[in-house]
């Protein structure tokens, strides 16, 4: 069915103009996309456009940063794919694909197929690297902020914000990751495979395992940001409590030769306060090793990965699964480890991207 909910009627109805285009795409692309596949993505869309309207009355400097987050976004995300994500996002996904191969079995079979394999739909992948770096770093930093603004501390910021990127980002991933899925084992005629889909099923095909992919993405950022910044937190705070010890042994030490040195003393401590809370903030390779952890950590949610691999490659081969079907299916199969299939290779996946697109912009931040 063509959706007419009231939750697109409110996204959209500060600009009018845009829900006339949304419904002529509708009825032209026979978009029939479940309702909740929608609604997580339009409950973030809305508050980032309200937001930006809001900055938008502050001048230019807010429209560079804008700016600047799309770019960085973009650029960062793109290295990312090109250097170590790409062959990773093909071996964990073929491993999701054909459940009874093993993490080594499935590496050597892409492997026996040329080092070429590994980068098997590279060209949407790196379509998708672009966009979805982009809207991810514009959105989370943009929540963050706001959360930020509102005293709210920077592990739950981390979290809230990572979660609505997140799940921005399923906007651009969706269909991505649905010819990605298609091209691991047989190479395709990406011209001829999207006509075929608008031809037979309509857009929605592409946008099937959407709501798996919201939660995977939601969860994936959300953990990975606000599991670093915890991280972050908790060797700030052991920064702090080892500078506070070591100052006050040096003060009682100081206290022992007399009064008028002890003034003296505290006179200069006072200007030495300024460059100890710089010796708070982390150095480059604290911010990779909290950058390390918080990705390792953030592999819980690989079923809602598997299920949605389980999903497009039932779409690839006209097999419409829901996510309620897709899940009793692979645990009828399986069980629960099946669930977890590609967790190593994932496991590297995840920390390669936090490194990129979570400490990354740290460090780009604190030099530029």
């Amino acid at each position: 069915m063509v959706i007419h909910s009231n939750v697109c009627r409110y996204a959209l109805l500060a600009e009018k103009d845009y829900y006339q285009d949304y419904l002529l795409l509708c009825n032209l692309w026979k978009f029939d996309v479940p309702v909740v596949d929608v609604i997580p993505v339009v409950y973030v869309i809305c508050p980032l456009y309200l937001l930006n309207k809001m900055e938008e009355r502050e001048g230019g400097k807010k429209r560079e940063k804008v700016s600047k987050n799309l770019l960085n976004g973009s650029i960062l995300h793109c290295l990312e794919t090109a250097t170590l994500g790409m062959p990773l996002e093909a071996w964990k996904t073929r491993m999701c694909v054909y459940r009874n191969e093993n993490t080594v079995k499935s590496f050597f079979k892409i492997y026996n197929k040329g080092l070429g394999q590994f980068y098997a739909g590279f060209n949407a992948k790196l379509i998708e690297s672009g966009s979805k770096g982009a809207v991810l770093l514009l959105s989370k930093e943009q929540i963050i902020k706001f959360c930020n603004d509102l005293n709210i501390n920077s592990t739950t910021s981390g979290f809230i914000g990572g979660a609505c990127g997140g799940i921005c980002q399923s906007l651009v991933m969706t269909p991505c990751t649905f010819f990605i899925t298609a091209s691991v084992e047989n190479k395709i005629n990406y011209r001829e495979k999207i006509f075929s889909i608008f031809q037979n099923g309509g857009i929605c095909t592409l946008y099937k395992g959407n709501t798996a992919m919201c939660l995977r993405q939601g969860t994936n950022w959300a953990s990975r940001q606000g599991i670093t910044e915890w991280i972050r937190s908790m060797f700030i705070e052991r920064k702090k409590k080892r500078m506070e010890r070591e100052g006050h042994e040096e003060d009682i030490r100081r206290n022992v030769d007399g009064q008028e040195y002890k003034i003296k003393e505290n006179y200069t401590n006072n200007a030495h306060l300024t460059r100890r809370k710089d010796a708070y903030n982390l150095t480059t390779t604290e911010e990779l090793l909290c950058g390390v952890i918080g990705g390792s950590l953030s592999v819980w949610n690989n079923p809602f990965d598997v299920i949605r691999v389980y999903m497009q490659n039932g779409a690839n081969k006209n097999i419409k699964l829901t996510f309620s079907q897709s899940f009793c299916n692979l645990y009828k199969e399986g069980g629960i480890l099946y669930l977890y299939k590609g967790v190593i290779p994932r496991c590297f996946l995840c920390i390669w991207q936090t490194l990129f697109m979570v400490t990354g912009i740290k460090i780009l931040n604190k030099y530029f």
